[in-house]
């Protein structure tokens, strides 16, 4: 009897002392609740590029789609150099010559996509109007300091 009424608490105690185990598990990173925030930021954005005349949005979205067209070529390309080269750094002999000459046209790729980008938000930069101009750049800025730590908080 004494056996049956301490495996009863037994049981009952671990249905009610640990009802959020599986809540704890699923705790996001740091990281991924800072993107919510960043979000917020893109939706003002996007709220106020409504605003524009239809001539400006047109003209806004034939210049992303002209981005975008000759940005995807250069990613497939840098995604198909990667696996080259985790292929080749996996192989029994790796050839080094190789490996580097993979490196040197995976940097070419980065550094054509880094120009694409920075021509591409000076143009969208240029069809802004004066206030919504303010607001890009302060959004460029800010995306700027993502991800680096700007002063030394300790170790966690």
């Amino acid at each position: 009897m004494k056996t049956k009424l301490s495996l009863i608490a037994l049981v009952l105690s671990g249905i009610f002392l640990l009802p959020d185990y599986p809540l704890q598990a699923k705790k996001e990173c740091r990281q991924c609740k800072m993107k919510g925030s960043r979000q917020g930021g893109m939706k003002g954005f996007k709220f106020r590029w409504k605003k524009l005349p239809a001539e400006k949005r047109e003209k806004l979205m034939e210049l992303r789609l002209s981005f975008k067209r000759r940005l995807f070529p250069l990613k497939a390309e840098k995604r198909k150099l990667k696996v080259d080269l985790a292929v080749l750094m996996t192989s029994d002999k790796p050839n080094r010559a190789a490996i580097n000459g993979l490196i040197d046209k995976i940097v070419s790729v980065k550094r054509e996509i880094m120009r694409l980008k920075a021509e591409h938000r000076l143009a969208v930069r240029k069809e802004l109007p004066e206030k919504m101009r303010a607001f890009f750049d302060m959004r460029l800025l800010k995306k700027s300091f993502h991800g680096k730590k700007r002063w030394k908080r300790g170790r966690r």
